[in-house]
């Protein structure tokens, strides 16, 4: 009877809960689509008793916490504001699904809200140098009519695909294109978007070439060791520090250069192939600079410093009985440096007066620096002496700093040979294959 009876209370309870509310009326403000991302919610519960609640932006958020809201799209919910993430939205995936009730869910609503999607892009960047970043400009056309400076929080560029005959694309918001043969002087793209496949845009840009090239294919640097620990207790040792590693050697680099004229533009297309399987390419409006290429040996890491010996302790009141200082530890070895590359620049024999324009360096990497020795704690001479003890040797014993690394040799320094046109494909074919 006691079990019945307490069930009976509680579906009484329950059900002049569940009667709390009789209806929820919900109000959204989207006048700020397309400037910051946000919706404004004004709800109203109405009790059984005909007495409303309602919620506006400018209540605390103690009395907000008795609404439930989810939708998509949706990045936070603050005190009836709703942030969504615009750069989300497409033609085919803009709409917004809105829940709100009360937190016990006896009463809701479901809205569904059209959000701004990007109908259009307009560029401002006019020109794209090849091989390089550009930075650029743009502004978004929003569905409901307003136009906004273009920014991530509006519309994510990596949702565009670039179409062209070339390698154009949008890389960190950034525009590129890449390519190792010259192209024309003005090329049309199309920014598709990537999810809907709708056109946002259409560009001709011009197409600029740089005056320098730098090719950097030198080894890897050698890691420094690691230091030596400290003594932690009374008396105790330091640890010796960590070698240093040795520099990598540098890989064998053959550099093929072509020449091409564009009505009066003196172009140079390179392409770089080394034994350890990096590749790179490269073209440039010859101007007169110098045209780096580098090959150098990795430099050798430097030893670690030794950990220093804990001074010692005597102290009867403690229990400690540590009157040696602790010994130092030894500093690591230093790394050696890596060999030099070999560089080997494959031309035509009518861009000989090319050579005194090339900028090599197989230098042999540099050697690390010895880790330093620690320092030896110190003996207790006070309290030994107080004591009466004789010590031999009341300072921990001296370590040694590391050994010198030894320097790595140096490359070939850059050698040039003249190819014809048969040897020039064949060889740039092997080395395309890794067959050098």
């Amino acid at each position: 009877m006691k079990h019945i009876l307490s069930f009976l209370l509680f579906a009484v309870f329950f059900s002049s809960f569940a009667q709390k509310f009789r209806s929820i009326d919900v109000k959204v403000d989207s006048s700020s689509f397309g400037i910051n991302n946000q919706l404004e919610l004004k709800i109203a519960l109405t009790k059984k008793n005909g007495k409303v609640l309602k919620f506006e932006k400018a209540n605390p958020k103690s009395k907000w916490n008795k609404i439930y809201v989810s939708a998509n799209f949706m990045a936070s919910f603050y005190q009836g504001m709703i942030t969504y993430k615009l750069s989300e939205t497409s033609a085919k995936h803009h709409t917004l699904n809105l829940k709100v009730s009360d937190k016990k869910w006896l009463v809701s609503k479901d809205i569904q809200i059209e959000l701004p999607y990007v109908k259009q892009i307009t560029f401002h960047a006019d020109t794209l140098i090849v091989n390089q970043a550009c930075d650029f400009t743009y502004d978004l056309l929003f569905s409901n009519g307003k136009t906004h400076a273009g920014n991530g929080n509006l519309f994510n560029l990596d949702n565009l695909v670039a179409e062209s005959n070339y390698a154009v694309s949008i890389q960190n918001d950034k525009l590129w294109v890449e390519t190792s043969v010259p192209i024309p002087g003005k090329i049309p793209v199309k920014f598709r978007h990537r999810e809907s496949g709708i056109i946002l845009a259409e560009k001709e840009f011009y197409i600029k070439y740089p005056a320098s090239v730098y090719f950097d294919f030198s080894a890897n640097q050698g890691m420094d060791g690691s230091p030596g620990q400290n003594g932690v207790n009374y008396s105790d040792n330091g640890t010796h520090g960590q070698p240093g590693t040795s520099g990598e050697n540098a890989p064998l680099v053959k550099v093929f250069i072509t020449e091409h004229w564009r009505g009066e533009q003196r172009l140079l297309a390179f392409t770089v192939f080394s034994s350890d399987n990096r590749r790179s390419y490269g073209i440039i409006e010859f101007k007169g600079n110098k045209i780096p290429i580098i090959a150098k040996g990795g430099n050798g890491g430097s030893g670690g410093k030794g950990g220093d010996g804990h001074s010692g302790l005597i102290d009867k009141e403690k229990k400690i009985d540590s009157p040696y200082g602790g010994a130092a530890g030894n500093g690591g070895n230093a790394g050696s440096g890596g060999n030099g590359g070999k560089v080997v620049v494959c031309i035509d024999s009518a861009l000989a007066w090319l050579k005194e324009y090339l900028l090599i360096n197989t230098d042999g990497g540099r050697s690390g620096v010895p880790g330093k020795e620690g320092t030896p704690g110190s003996g207790d001479y006070e309290n030994s002496k107080l004591l009466g003890i004789l010590l031999s040797t009341k300072r921990g014993a001296l370590g040694t700093a590391g050994q010198n690394g030894i320097p790595g040799y140096n490359g070939n320094g850059g050698e040039v040979i003249y190819l014809k046109k048969e040897e020039f494909g064949a060889e740039f074919k092997n080395c395309s294959m890794g067959k050098f």
